[in-house]
């Protein structure tokens, strides 16, 4: 299916992909945060 859509531009589907996303499970409250420390 992608085939069909080349001629769009990358950031134009992930924000339609993220309008969607945002439509059917809402937004989240808070942007999520990894506190894990890798070491390093």
């Amino acid at each position: 299916m992608r085939a069909k859509y080349l001629h769009v531009p990358d950031a134009m589907l992930k924000d339609v992909a993220q309008k969607i996303a945002d439509t059917l499970w809402g937004t989240p409250a808070a942007p999520a945060v990894d506190n894990q420390d890798n070491g390093g």
